[in-house]
């Protein structure tokens, strides 16, 4: 999503020309969006003079994330005919891409920090689930400190992730741009939403957002069911695991909705956005989509991570906190009212996608003299 949406603002705030390479061909809706940048997927082209990597690091890099060696021919064929300036490779395999790149700057844009995301899951997994975070966080950090030498640039979505990598790649070499939001998609909702409702949306076989929903189930939502006992919690996404199945099945105030066609009318059911992150790393846009909507939000610290300017909404660490938090917004209107508002202009004024674009585009100029 960030890659998208940086390349669509960039080519306005730019001269640069742009080209997309992708694995494969990109859906029709996706490629109407980028009129204007020539996107080749990989599928297309013949490695004819590719070579192999030299490295065994990178060899090592491919394995370990399943890249494709075939993919990383082509790329490197693709690069070779159009001797591209600067290369921005996304994905937390993007570096073995990058490596077989010479006389380019060579720039990846992972997001979020890998080492930072298994590290954050470890904290909250126990016995052997724990460990295997811990060897996946070892790994992924010994490859990036391995590799650092082909990235130019890194670029993350929030400075605890870019302090996180710079263990592995330097200091010298991250960078920050944070995510923004289309306000157009998520435009500001009129309904209030029912009585004592709030609401959490996302992937739900995502592991910080599993570990969102156990933490909020099982050390707030009680306490709250015992002051509000006509309280629902309505929880939207797909690919819901087997555990919150069960979870929803036991538990009645829990309301499931899989694979809505728009998240924007099942949030308007809700009266506040909650947002318990316990685990995770980079940004949440979900909760940048809450502000648009002028949802009145409760967030954990980790919720905070990467966002920009005085954030207005309550961050919670304690479960108490927590049910203070939410009892205030359900039992005021007007306190609901201003919070979303304070939260649509939060957003609007910190996190859009052409200062997100501006800033790649600042970045980009490090390395190759061309006038915006």
């Amino acid at each position: 999503m960030h890659l998208f949406n940086v390349i669509k603002e960039l080519r306005n705030v730019s001269d640069f020309d742009i080209h997309l390479i992708t694995r494969g061909p990109l859906d029709s809706n996706v490629a109407d969006h980028l009129e204007g940048i020539e996107c080749v997927p990989l599928s297309s082209i013949s490695a004819q003079q590719a070579t192999s990597p030299r490295d065994k690091s990178v060899r090592g890099a491919a394995r370990y994330w399943g890249t494709r060696l075939d993919d990383v021919y082509r790329f490197q064929e693709l690069c070779n005919r159009h001797q591209p300036d600067a290369v921005v490779a996304t994905k937390p395999d993007g570096y073995v891409y990058l490596s077989m790149l010479e006389k380019c700057a060579k720039i990846w844009y992972p997001a979020d920090d890998p080492v930072l995301h298994q590290w954050s899951l470890s904290r909250m997994a126990t016995g052997f689930n724990r460990y295997s975070k811990l060897v996946h966080a070892i790994k992924q950090g010994y490859l990036q400190f391995r590799l650092r030498n082909f990235i130019d640039q890194a670029w993350f979505v929030s400075a605890l992730d870019a302090k996180f990598a710079s263990k592995t790649l330097g200091k010298s070499c991250t960078r920050i741009i944070t995510n923004g939001v289309d306000c157009n998609t998520f435009p500001v909702l009129e309904n209030d939403g029912a009585l004592h409702s709030c609401v959490f949306w996302g992937r739900l076989d995502f592991a910080p957002n599993i570990d969102a929903l156990n933490w909020f189930c099982s050390n707030v939502w009680p306490d709250i069911r015992r002051h509000f006992p006509n309280a629902v919690f309505n929880v939207i996404g797909m690919c819901p695991t087997a555990s919150l199945r069960d979870l929803v099945a036991r538990e009645p105030s829990i309301v499931l909705t899989e694979n809505p066609n728009s998240i924007s009318e099942h949030v308007a059911l809700s009266q506040v956005a909650l947002f318990p992150f316990v685990s995770g790393a980079g940004i949440k846009n979900k909760v940048l989509e809450a502000a648009s909507m002028g949802k009145p939000i409760v967030g954990s610290p980790i919720s905070r991570n990467g966002l920009n300017g005085q954030v207005p909404f309550p961050i919670c660490k304690s479960p108490k906190e927590w049910v203070t938090a939410i009892a205030s917004l359900w039992e005021s209107r007007q306190l609901r009212a201003d919070h979303g508002s304070q939260n649509a202009r939060w957003v609007r004024e910190n996190h859009s996608w052409v200062l997100s674009a501006k800033l790649a585009a600042g970045f980009l100029r490090e390395f190759i003299s061309k006038e915006i």
